[in-house]
Formats: C-alpha cells, sequence, structure tokens
C-alpha cells in the first residue's frame, strides 16, 4: 500500500470526527485511557450473578448445541430466562469465541451450578440465598480462573460502550461540548457499574438505540429502524420507542406512500425480534407467561378506582408524549432522541425499575446535555439520587461486587442496613426515590416546551400555503 493512501486510511478510521486542535485532541484521548484503564481493573475482580447464570444458560447454546434455550425450563419451571433469544445467542458467540483462553473446566462448573440451582429452588430455599449458592459454587470451582472468565466476557462490551463514546462525538457539532460529553461518558458510574461490575449487557441494546439516532442524523432510515429493531430483539424495552420514530417520520414520506412505508418501517423494526423468536415461539410464549409477566416482574405504579378499573400514570404520560408527537411536524435525530428519552424516563419516574435499566437512557441523556441547558445539573441530581435507589437491593449493590476477591464481603452491612440504625431506610430510600421521579418528570417538561417552542418557530417561517398544508398533513 502506498504511504498516501495509507494516510487516506488513517485518516478515514480516525477516532475524532472533525479536526480539533492538538490539545483537546490529547486531552480526550487521556480521558479514555483514564476510563479504559479503570474498565481493565475492574472487569476480573468484579462480578454479580447476572453474570454467572445468563452465561450458565448460554454455555447450553455455546457448548451443547441447545438451540432451543428456553426448553431448560422443562428441566425446572425455576429457571428464569428474561431475556429474547438474540440476547443468549450473543452470550454463546461470546463463549464460543473466547473457547480457548477460558478455564478447562468451565463447562462442567456450569452444568454443575445449575443442578445445584435447581436442587436448591426445589428443596424450598429463597431465590436469594439460591443465587448466592450458585455464585459461590461458581468461583470457588472455578478457583483463580474465575478471574478470566469475568474479564473475557465483559470484554466485548467494550466495543459498544466506546461505541457510544464516539458516536456522541459525530453527533455533536460543537466540540467543546462534545469534548465535555465525550468525558462524562468515559467516566460514568453507572456505566462502568452496570456492564463492568454487575456484568450485565444493557450497554448493546443502549448503543443500537444510539446507533439509530446516527442513522437518522446521516438520513439513512431503513438502517436507523434496523438497528432500532435490533436493539428490540437484544431486550424488549425500546418498542416503547419505536411509535414515536414511526410518527416523527411520517412526513419524510411521499403522501401517496406514507402508510405503505410506515409499514415497511414498523416490519423493519420489530422484524428481528420476530425472526429470532419465532424458531422458539411455543416455549418463548409459555416462558414469557411464567416469568416474564408474573408477580415477580416490576410494575407501573397504578391507582384502583373501582374493583374492575385501574389507572397507570405511566400509560398516560406515554400517551401524552404520542399525541404531541403526532401534533409535531418536526422530525431530526434530536427530536427523535427527546421523545425516546422521555418515554424511557416516564418509565423510571412511574414504574419500579431495575438499576440496570438506567443504563439505557444514558447515552441520550448526554446527547441532549449538549442542546438542553440545565441538563448537566439535573444529570448530577440524577446520579445522587439513582445511587441511593439501589440501596433498595440491599448488599447486591454494595461490596457484593468485590466477592471475587473475598467472599466475606458477602456478609457485610449494606447501606441499608447501615441507615436502618439510625431512621426507617424505607423512608430515606423513597423520598429519595420521588426527588429522582420529580428530576425525571421535570426534564421531560423541559424536552415538551422546548420541542413546542422549535415546532412553532419552524411553522411560523412557512408561507402561509405552506402552514395550511402542513396543519391539513397533521389532521
Amino acid at each position: 500500500m502506498e504511504k498516501s493512501s495509507f494516510k487516506s486510511l488513517l485518516k478515514r478510521l480516525r477516532f475524532f470526527p472533525f479536526s480539533y486542535d492538538k490539545s483537546l485532541k490529547k486531552s480526550l484521548m487521556k480521558w479514555l485511557l483514564l476510563g479504559l484503564l479503570i474498565r481493565l481493573v475492574l472487569m476480573p475482580i468484579t462480578a454479580q450473578n447476572d453474570l454467572v447464570t445468563n452465561y450458565i444458560f448460554s454455555h447450553y447454546i455455546a457448548k451443547h448445541n441447545t438451540y432451543d434455550i428456553y426448553s431448560l425450563r422443562q428441566i425446572s419451571p425455576s429457571i428464569a430466562l428474561l431475556y429474547p433469544p438474540l440476547a443468549y445467542y450473543y452470550m454463546a458467540a461470546v463463549l464460543w469465541v473466547f473457547d480457548p483462553l477460558l478455564p478447562r473446566n468451565y463447562c462442567q462448573v456450569f452444568d454443575n451450578a445449575l443442578k445445584v440451582g435447581v436442587a436448591a429452588s426445589a428443596n424450598g430455599i429463597p431465590l436469594e440465598s439460591t443465587y448466592r449458592l450458585v455464585w459461590t459454587y461458581v468461583m470457588d470451582n472455578l478457583g483463580s480462573g474465575f478471574y478470566v472468565f469475568a474479564f473475557l466476557v465483559k470484554l466485548p462490551s467494550l466495543i459498544f460502550d466506546f461505541g457510544c463514546a464516539f458516536i456522541l462525538l459525530r453527533l455533536i457539532e460543537d466540540r467543546k461540548k462534545a469534548g465535555t460529553v465525550f468525558k462524562f461518558w468515559v467516566l460514568n458510574p453507572v456505566v462502568i457499574v452496570v456492564t463492568y461490575m454487575q456484568g450485565q449487557f444493557d450497554i448493546v441494546p443502549a448503543f443500537l438505540i444510539l446507533l439509530s439516532i446516527y442513522f437518522i442524523k446521516s438520513q439513512k432510515l431503513n438502517k436507523s429502524f434496523l438497528s432500532l429493531g435490533l436493539s428490540v430483539a437484544f431486550k424488549l424495552f425500546p418498542v416503547l420507542l419505536v411509535p414515536f420514530n414511526l410518527l416523527l417520520s411520517r412526513n419524510t414520506h411521499k403522501k401517496s406512500s406514507t402508510k405503505f412505508k410506515s409499514l415497511y418501517l414498523l416490519a423493519i423494526a420489530i422484524g428481528p425480534l420476530l425472526i429470532s423468536v419465532l424458531p422458539f415461539f411455543g416455549n418463548y410464549l409459555l416462558n414469557i407467561h411464567s416469568w416474564q409477566f408474573s408477580t415477580t416482574t416490576p410494575g407501573a405504579l397504578s391507582f384502583k378506582l373501582n374493583d374492575l378499573d385501574l389507572i397507570f400514570p405511566y400509560a398516560m404520560v406515554y400517551t401524552f408524549l404520542l399525541l404531541f408527537a403526532w401534533q409535531n411536524s418536526r422530525f431530526s435525530h434530536i427530536s427523535v432522541a427527546k421523545y425516546s428519552l422521555s418515554a424511557l424516563l416516564a418509565y423510571y419516574a412511574l414504574s419500579f425499575f431495575h438499576p440496570q435499566y438506567f443504563v439505557w437512557a444514558t447515552p441520550l441523556i448526554l446527547l441532549l446535555m449538549a442542546y438542553m441547558p440545565n441538563f448537566k445539573k439535573y444529570y448530577i441530581i440524577q446520579l445522587l439520587t439513582f445511587f441511593i435507589y439501589t440501596f433498595n437491593w440491599g448488599r447486591y449493590y454494595a461490596l457484593n461486587f468485590f466477592t471475587p476477591v473475598y467472599q466475606g464481603f458477602f456478609d457485610w452491612l449494606s447501606p441499608k442496613e447501615i441507615i436502618a440504625y439510625y431512621v426507617d431506610p424505607t423512608l430515606v430510600t423513597g423520598v429519595v426515590r420521588s426527588a429522582f421521579s420529580a428530576v425525571s418528570l421535570w426534564m421531560i417538561w423541559e424536552m415538551i416546551k422546548t420541542e413546542r417552542k422549535t415546532t412553532n418557530a419552524s411553522v411560523s417561517e412557512k408561507t402561509p400555503d405552506e402552514s395550511i398544508n402542513s396543519n391539513k398533513d397533521q389532521s
């Protein structure tokens, strides 16, 4: 390869999307390396039972050719398979790629760990204690190999994690604001804790959602809906975002083909999930019926009007957002980001949610931080209240993360137990959680308010005939 063409290739593959001055480029590179170092240190020495149980199930695909992963529930109804097939196939692919480097006995240990969990459940041992039994069994029997396992299976997360960082750089045109957001991302405690300490894979659908917004900016609508569809196939929650993308994009089609084009985009958005589920349809439906919609599933806030009538505040807010999007003809990557974030923040504010879910919204919050003046302040308040909210999980989000290094941390007091010496911890976490919900709802209001102003400004710039035609299209 000629020297000039090699330089051209490097230019295309450069990390930073626009020509920063050298000092800013060096600064961002230092922050990137610092973030990478923190991740690399935490990856082998921290873990949670989520990491262990997810890969116990996935190894049946990788090592035992159990392609219908939901058939494992035939062993015991206590087996919890919470995710669509693509998530388990992703983890199975990780095991397959790193198989030569994994501990030689990991397959046997995982086989026995599933038996330990099933036996504990059959004997009536509580779920939390069952998880601990399985977790400690895997750590004890893998020995030092557990550090290798934890490091390798988390390694692919770096691709999606830093992929989000560089997409954010490309989405934000103001280089100073882009640099600030980049730093916020590489040191983001939510991403680090959930992805590299807890070992969850929520960073993958979060990356795909952000990628779909990038494709909107690049005017690649089909790729945008496909990326969103892949995120739905990993975890079901992004299906909440699909209606907003459809409503906002409808005016980009020719009037005669609007319905056909919208149906086509909808098919792209839900197609990956349907295709991945189809081979296991029966068992997957049984799994959803028995577990995902059971009483253990996180639920939304509701009010009982009478014995037959319930009202859900989240459904009301979500419908309000849909109606507003329907009346708003403006379509841009920032508008889509605002509506997507609003739908997620409303869910957090008005529903019980697991802490790892907050990763879904994190890239969108940081993106809009560059366009919404007060979002940085709001996000800092969110972070403080969010981590106090995690006290509800007791030891799970405390020193338990470091039990691969010292299992004695299992028995250390959790933050909630420490608070209990002085005051009712449920009261404390409830008040703080309420503040988290209030900030989230206020952020929604700020986004809706700015969208309304922008839409009114764009309408006022049109000629009278254009405004009349626009109103006819909306009606």
